[in-house]
């Protein structure tokens, strides 16, 4: 199986630190969310990773040198295509495997990876799409019988028996679906639509099971960082940093400043050069 890391975009809502770097290389607790999404897919066994860029693209080519899990890099140089477009753009790799799964670079999960891909194959869909139950109004509507995706919440379902659900940033394909999209397509949204008026599947796994963080926000990004240090969440994070859950800190473990005496709670620390 291939994997797929959507890591495109400009990350418009995680300015000013997307001002200085694509938003798949922000750090959340020590760890970029492109490694954390590469370290995912690799431990689960899949070798052939692919990764598009666009934005700051040169900063994730100097990350591809240095990492110690390989992947290959899609760039889409004169504009950002969405993930419909992204897909097209890479279709050539994707078709060399039989399945393929994509994600967006701004989740932190704890998906397991095989156990979603066995779901799939044994499902008669060419496209699956990874859900937890509903936060607030929910992302996707799901035919609670059938199984079946039936459109995002902006629009208006077409079956009663419908419920929404978030999804989670991450689906698993057929390489069939690269037959339904075209070089103009966008969003995706308009892709399993076509797939399904083509009398194909596109089924939602719902997974109550999941631990999952979307950090497209600034808010998300830090309370993220809360929730581990408030242990209601375990992330793995660099072992030079130590996470003090008693006084609500975490610093670099082997560099404790005098500076830090004037930190306040919840305050997450990755350096020891800070200015009085």
């Amino acid at each position: 199986m291939i994997a797929f890391i959507l890591a495109a975009g400009f990350g418009t809502r995680l300015k000013p630190l997307t001002n200085y770097m694509p938003k798949a290389l922000v750090p959340v607790c020590g760890i970029s969310l492109l490694e954390r999404n590469l370290s995912l897919f690799s431990s689960s066994g899949i070798e052939k990773l692919l990764v598009n860029t666009h934005y700051l693209h040169n900063q994730i080519e100097r990350f591809q040198e240095k990492s110690s899990i390989p992947f290959t890099i899609s760039h889409e140089k004169e504009w950002i295509r969405g993930t419909g477009g992204a897909l097209f753009f890479a279709r050539k790799f994707l078709g060399n495997d039989e399945i393929f799964c994509v994600a967006n670079s701004d989740i932190v999960s704890t998906v397991d990876v095989e156990k979603l891909t066995f779901q799939f194959l044994k499902s008669n869909c060419i496209c699956a799409l990874i859900a937890a139950p509903a936060r607030g109004v929910g992302t996707i509507f799901l035919d609670y019988i059938s199984k079946e995706y039936n459109g995002a919440i902006s629009e208006k379902p077409e079956s009663s028996q419908c419920v929404s659900v978030d999804f989670i940033g991450i689906a698993f394909y057929r390489k069939e679906i690269l037959n339904y999209i075209t070089e103009d397509d966008f969003s995706i949204l308009h892709v399993w639509k076509r797939v399904q008026k083509h009398n194909n599947s596109v089924k939602v796994i719902l997974d109550d099971t999941i631990l999952w963080k979307d950090i497209g926000t600034l808010s998300e990004l830090a309370q993220i960082h809360f929730d581990v240090i408030d242990k209601k969440i375990k992330l793995p994070y660099p072992g030079n940093i130590y996470v003090d859950h008693y006084k609500k800190i975490a610093f670099p473990r082997d560099s404790f400043s005098p500076n830090f005496g004037n930190i306040g709670r919840y305050s997450w620390i990755e350096t020891d050069k800070i200015s009085e």
